[in-house]
């Protein structure tokens, strides 16, 4: 691109001032020639005596003179002192304005400045040593590496920044070392922590759906990652809603950690629920039974709508149609997934249990009570299938759908699904995960 512009500009040059090309290029030798020879005898009037030219000629050569000069001086790094005295000289002899070498000065520092930088953030840490040369480069043109940063390098340092902050979290750890580094980094170009933090906030919300993500898969908050996620929270400029949405499901993540650990949270008996004394209600709500027959003619479907209640010694379904009242203990196979439980119950026909309303942690507080109730009496039915999934596997499953629901493309939410349900025979290996959001894991589940 930068050829053709060159190219175009050429050629609008020859047609608005034709040979001006060529006056400038003997202009610019002829320059070269005098300073070879004349040193710091130079003198521009006796250099043009010879030569045919118009005002817009000659400034064009004596810049381009000077570029010359100051890319060769360049070559090897910042201009020493003397270097630098010498550049003063050219600019006085060709009687170059302030102004002009002052930006000349700046575009070619600019660039010296850019490429320094990026070096020097690769690990996102600036050193002393790497400050002083940063600052050696601004000095060029009298600037500080703040001042010089803001006016010239300031986007491709947040670009910089925002790269590392992006690598860092790809790996789906953010330390918080790191973070600090990146933050003294930015102070020492004189980047204001809301610029960025407006920078990374992006990626910083990704990677905290990413955190949020891996913390569900094993059903389990620790302490550990529940300060990890608040540290997130508290650092980063997320929206409320955002904040909201973690917080409501770290309260999830409490309760299934409470129910997993044998400690499930009680519910209010709701009114009218015949207990018996000092029975205990952990779940209430609307669900629909159904008692599958095995008869001559083949298996019937009795469908009835009621209440399930949970307790600690029982499942109560409360119907008009019919009313079950069933003990752990008479329970000899079961499975099920979140909102639905299938009971194999001693004497009785298999007894299925779908709760209206899609509740995440419904099957879990029936596991924990069953468990906790008699669990040397209790077999699973489908056995106990490893349903951990690795973290190796789970990160590379987030990058292959690149933090995104597999089936609507949704950023939140998310959760590791099976695609195969284990309870089937499926793996934990990446061909068997699948990135998908909770309204589209919940659809899925209503399918199998």
């Amino acid at each position: 691109m930068s050829k053709v512009k060159s190219l175009l500009k050429r050629a609008w040059t020859e047609f608005t001032n034709p040979g001006q090309e060529q006056r400038v290029r003997l202009l610019q030798q002829a320059i070269a020639h005098g300073f070879q020879t004349k040193k710091s005898a130079f003198d521009l009037s006796e250099v043009l005596i010879a030569h045919e030219y118009n005002p817009t000629d000659l400034k064009v050569a004596t810049k381009a003179y000077y570029q010359l000069m100051l890319q060769r001086l360049w070559e090897n790094g910042l201009p020493q002192p003397n270097q630098r005295q010498l550049l003063g000289v050219i600019a006085e002899k060709l009687r170059l304005p302030q102004d002009e070498v002052k930006q000349l000065n700046e575009e070619v520092a600019s660039l010296a400045f850019a490429e320094c930088l990026s070096e020097a953030l690769k690990d996102g840490v600036l050193t002393a040593s790497e400050l002083e040369a940063l600052q050696g480069v601004a000095s060029f043109t009298g600037s500080t590496v703040k001042v010089f940063a803001r006016r010239n390098a300031l986007r491709q340092g947040i670009g910089i920044l925002r790269g590392l902050f992006a690598e860092a979290t790809s790996t789906g750890i953010l330390d918080q070392k790191l973070w600090q580094n990146l933050q003294a980094s930015a102070d020492a170009l004189g980047l204001t922590r809301e610029e960025l933090l407006e920078a990374v906030t992006p990626h910083a919300k990704s990677f905290a759906e990413h955190v949020l993500a891996d913390v569900k898969s094993d059903g389990v908050v620790t302490a550990e990652e529940e300060r990890y996620l608040k540290w997130l929270m508290q650092t980063f400029s997320f929206g409320a809603m955002f904040k909201d949405y973690i917080r409501s499901e770290l309260s999830l993540l409490r309760e299934r950690t409470m129910i997993s650990s044998g400690n499930p949270p009680q519910v209010p008996p709701p009114p009218g629920l015949n207990l018996q004394p000092s029975e205990s209600v952990f779940f209430w709500g609307r669900c629909e039974a159904n008692i599958q027959r095995n008869l001559k003619s083949g298996l019937t479907d009795d469908l009835h709508d009621g209440n399930l209640a949970l307790t600690d010694s029982r499942v109560i379904f409360e119907s008009e149609t019919k009313p079950l009242s069933i003990t752990y203990r008479a329970i000899v196979g079961w499975n099920g997934q979140d909102r639905l439980l299938n009971l194999t119950v001693k004497n009785k026909p298999t007894i299925s249990f779908r709760c209206r309303k899609p509740d995440p942690l419904f099957f879990e507080r029936f596991k924990s009570l069953l468990q906790l109730n008699n669990q040397t009496l209790v077999r699973r039915s489908t056995g106990a299938p490893d349903r951990h999934i690795p973290r190796e596997v789970r990160q590379r499953v987030w990058q292959r759908y690149s933090g995104k629901c597999a089936e609507c493309g949704a950023t939140d939410y998310l959760e590791f699904d099976h695609i195969v349900p284990v309870a089937k025979g499926g793996s934990n290996s990446d061909q068997n995960v699948q990135l998908l959001c909770r309204k589209c894991n919940l659809q899925k589940s209503d399918k199998i």
